[in-house]
């Protein structure tokens, strides 16, 4: 019988124990869309607190409620990671990208197959982006970035948050759900080029209570055609600790 449980780094669990208050507002906010505050939500957790699973499931949350997801982490190239994975999630509605041709191949050593982008009028990343939330629009679908290890030292980080932004104030149908360290997420809420951030949605995670843990175990072994003895079940719940 295989395992049912996945203690492994941004693994989202068959069952997610102590987080349902946070996933039914955000799927309160997916159905609301424009102006329900909590499509503006920071997530605060230490190391090993379910932040990045969590980011997952409200992601699988939103395409439950005809939303797309683009998933990225705070690293250099970011923006562009948005677009591009924005674009694969909605590659059904939108017409297929026809400025990429092949530039030239070579063999040196090994294949190499070189591609260049035309150069078009695109815009910077703010007009992309308003372009492909356009296109959304016309089928009625939702946007939501999620960024996981939030930073102020990458400038990107603060581009992003800057421009979502204007993106809230053209009532646009799009969130940001972002998570971090606490001393990471305190850097980017006190950032004064995007102050306000401070009026988002924010969720401390910390440790379950053994009474989530408790159901949660049982609920996971009994959903995989196990079982559990309730001596087992008790020792299985001091042991977690309440650690996720």
């Amino acid at each position: 019988m295989r395992n049912p449980f996945t203690p492994t780094f941004g693994k989202v669990p068959p069952c997610m124990a102590g987080r349902q208050d946070i996933l039914d507002a955000m799927s309160q906010a997916f159905d609301d869309g424009p102006g329900n505050p909590n499509l503006s939500t920071i997530i605060i957790g230490p190391h090993g607190s379910g932040k990045t699973a969590l980011l997952a499931c409200i992601a699988t949350t939103a395409l439950e409620h005809g939303w797309i997801s683009a998933r990225v982490s705070a690293l250099p190239g970011m923006l562009e990671d948005v677009l591009e994975r924005a674009r694969k999630a909605a590659s059904e509605l939108i017409e297929p990208d026809s400025t990429t041709h092949l530039k030239g191949i070579g063999i040196p050593q090994v294949l190499e197959v070189e591609f260049s982008r035309a150069q078009t009028s695109e815009g910077n990343w703010r007009t992309r982006m308003n372009k492909l939330l356009d296109t959304l629009s016309k089928h009625d679908t939702g946007l939501l970035i999620t960024v996981d290890e939030v930073r102020t030292d990458l400038d990107e980080m603060v581009q992003l948050a800057a421009v979502y932004q204007h993106f809230v104030q053209e009532d646009r149908k799009v969130a940001l759900v972002m998570a971090g360290l606490p001393h990471r997420a305190a850097e980017l809420v006190n950032d004064m080029s995007v102050s306000f951030l401070r009026r988002a949605r924010t969720h401390r995670l910390g440790r379950l209570s053994d009474a989530d843990v408790e159901s949660t175990l049982r609920k996971t072994v009994l959903e995989a055609g196990g079982s559990i003895e309730d001596d087992a079940l008790l020792a299985c719940v001091g042991a977690a600790g309440g650690f996720p």
